[in-house]
């Protein structure tokens, strides 16, 4: 998260600071406001209330403006200098119930902070948690990327102005659109601490947009703020509407390797995805197939986690979607159920215990493999592999269950199609391959 230096500190303290305005605004109010996320921080904020508040029981926008490190201290009414406050007591409409929180003196914005703030606003005024947004200057934006990284699926769209932050697992945010602003010529806060931010987010495959004023040092904020765009911009996003991109590393067999797999059918379901897919024909959970090693997900794991994180390319891995089963139902494998079991119970442990980069664990989907065929149209090496992998889809559901993932079950929607959808009774037409992708898809959507 962000990194804040004493000397820095002490330049955007000098930079920032002012003094309050004389005209007091009669929307506004102090309140009082203490939680709990990570730290405890107990501390005040401005709260003005827009017009026609008063005059209906509808929720309301919220604005949460983080000031700059001059308006740090126990004078409130130093929150109101710049910014939204500012701009709403010299008459811009300000349809936003703004909440204005202070930092005390020798501090910084923190998560915590944030987060408290935030949960104090949204329990004391009528607002919209569909279009909850965050901004701040100099020390405060520093304070809005650190809100954007600690509460991606809170804040519906951000505008630093003249910040920087820690780029470093940015990318599980990249769902945020921002909108950054800084001065060409600040000396204050250079213009490279935004370009790295707004870089990693675009790398990222990020929404983001970003407003350099050429002329204009580390005051970015009267030109940001005074622009009537940037709040018409943030009013035009909701969290209901958002579009979330996530990677999904699959791992099957020749169901999820072929071009008209359920893999391939997912890609077509989820367009804003990266799908990297792992899936191999022969692939089993725990076995050598076919005496080859490489067809051994357990043995080859690592090797698809960190694969998926370099083709991902920066992002980090949301989810892992299990599709294996179906060879490990083969005739040479009889009597084993116990050991496929517990092999699919080490591999989403080994998914779960994987060290990843910045910490994030993906989560993980079992998906129950499809039925087989009846005996006679199965191939000899596929005898009796119908009532093993009938066998396998309550003890997958208990394994997945029991780790706390999702569990899709592909046997039970297809049982008595696979004369229709498995000509040789293994290997489903592209029409079974995408009844098991819409299944997938709408568990990578459930919460």
């Amino acid at each position: 998260m962000t990194r804040a230096f004493p000397m820095l500190l002490a330049l955007l303290a000098t930079a920032a600071s002012a003094q309050p305005a004389d005209e007091p605004d009669p929307r506004v109010a102090a309140y009082g406001f203490s939680g709990s996320h990570t730290e405890p921080v107990d501390g005040q904020y401005l709260a003005r209330l827009p017009d026609g508040y008063d005059d209906t029981s509808e929720p309301w926008p919220l604005l949460l403006f983080l000031h700059g490190a001059g308006e740090r201290g126990t004078d409130l009414d130093l929150v109101g200098v710049h910014g939204p406050l500012k701009e709403a007591r010299e008459g811009r409409p300000m349809p936003f119930v703004v909440v204005a929180p202070q930092v005390p003196f020798g501090g910084r914005w923190t998560a915590a902070r944030i987060g408290a703030a935030l949960d104090d606003a949204q329990a004391r005024f009528r607002i919209d948690a569909d279009r909850v947004y965050v901004t701040g200057l100099s020390m405060g934006g520093f304070g809005t990327w650190e809100a954007v990284e600690a509460f991606p699926d809170r804040i519906a769209a951000a505008a630093p102005v003249c910040g920087g932050g820690n780029w470093i697992g940015l990318c599980a945010a990249r769902d945020v659109p921002v909108w950054a602003f800084h001065g060409a010529r600040d000396r204050v806060v250079h213009p490279d601490r935004s370009v790295e931010m707004v870089s990693r987010l675009e790398r990222c495959g990020g929404d983001v947009r970003f407003t350099v004023y050429p002329d204009v040092g580390h005051n970015a904020w009267d030109p940001a703020y005074g622009d009537s765009g940037v709040y018409d911009w943030l009013l035009g996003h909701r969290l209901s509407t958002r579009t979330r991109r996530r990677v999904v590393l699959t791992v099957g067999d020749s169901n999820g390797a072929s071009e008209t797999g359920w893999v391939a059918a997912l890609r077509d379901l989820r367009p804003a995805d990266v799908v990297v897919n792992r899936s191999v024909s022969g692939g089993t959970l725990g076995f050598d197939n076919l005496d080859n090693e490489r067809l051994n997900a357990l043995r080859q794991l690592d090797g698809y986690l960190s694969s998926a994180l370099r083709e991902a390319d920066g992002w980090p891995l949301d989810e892992v979607v299990i599709g294996l089963g179906t060879n490990d139902a083969k005739a040479v494998f009889d009597g084993r159920h116990d050991e496929v079991v517990e092999n699919l119970r080490t591999l989403v442990e080994r998914v779960q215990t994987y060290p990843y980069p910045g910490g994030a664990v993906p989560r993980v989907t079992v998906v129950a493999p499809p039925p087989y065929g009846p005996d006679d149209q199965l191939a000899d090496k596929y005898r009796g592999a119908g009532a093993r992998v009938a066998a396998f889809r309550p003890a997958f559901e208990a394994v997945a269950r029991a780790a706390g993932a999702r569990f899709v079950d592909a046997h039970s929607p297809l049982a008595d199609r696979m004369a229709e959808l498995a000509p040789d009774g293994v290997h489903m037409t592209a029409e079974g391959q995408r009844v098991v992708a819409a299944l997938v898809s709408a568990a990578l959507d459930a919460e």
